[in-house]
């Protein structure tokens, strides 16, 4: 569905149509806050950029890099041909102390916060062309248009049509009429993040305890006879 069917949806669900009590921009921008909450809780957008190194670096401001970003999923290196490690500072400084300094090839990314990414193996070469290659969840893109479609599975894009409705109806203080549709917002839209947490658990290794690993050290520690004791 594109943002205009929505809309009409959601006026059908206000008994709105023909009389417009509710203007477009009130319906647009609860489309629009639908679609950034379920974008983020789900994790339901997935993208792919490539990134240069930068020189005498260490730490990436994601947001200011890809404006987009929510979280990091992987990353491949060019140079060395080889996903980086998913890391922690203390396991870093285990190998080395001085790994934020060192000039290297690129092996592991140490996530920071929502915004940094730290990645070893800085570089001090002005002309260099390395690059990464990083899969990440992105936030929603902003609808500008009435011809735009959310980058959300068709069948549950009617989580936006229960959410503008449920949030119109609270603007017009209609509680009760409101919580009808926001038990069947967040009911579908736990539904629809289980669904993708499954799909995203594809390319991990299960473990017998349950647990999922993407670091392939913590791998190699998990196959050890000492993780058998």
């Amino acid at each position: 569905m594109n943002r205009l069917t929505i809309a009409n949806k959601i006026r059908n669900n206000l008994n709105d149509a023909g009389i417009t009590y509710y203007s477009p921009v009130d319906i647009t921008d609860s489309i629009q806050d639908a679609y950034d909450e379920i974008a983020v809780y789900c994790e339901c957008i997935e993208k792919v950029v490539n990134i240069k190194q930068l020189v005498n670096t260490t730490y990436y401001n994601m947001r200011l890099l890809v404006p987009d970003y929510y979280r990091v999923i992987r990353i491949w290196s060019g140079r060395i041909n080889v996903m980086l490690n998913i890391t922690s500072d203390r396991e870093n400084l285990y190998y080395r102390q001085d790994w934020e300094l060192a000039n290297q090839s690129s092996r592991d990314v140490m996530v920071l916060g929502t915004e940094y990414l730290g990645i070893s193996g800085r570089t001090s070469d002005v002309n260099t062309s390395v690059s990464f290659k990083m899969w990440y969840k992105a936030t929603a893109p902003i609808m500008t248009g009435d011809n735009d479609i959310p980058r959300i599975n068709q069948k549950y894009q009617i989580l936006l049509e229960h959410y503008g409705t449920a949030d119109l109806l609270e603007q017009n203080q209609e509680f009760k009429k409101a919580q009808g549709y926001w038990i069947q917002y967040e009911k579908l839209l736990n539904e629809y993040r289980q669904k993708i947490q499954v799909l995203s658990r594809s390319d991990r290794v299960f473990t017998r305890d349950g647990e999922y690993i993407t670091n392939s050290r913590d791998l190699r520690a998990y196959n050890s006879p000492e993780s058998f004791n």
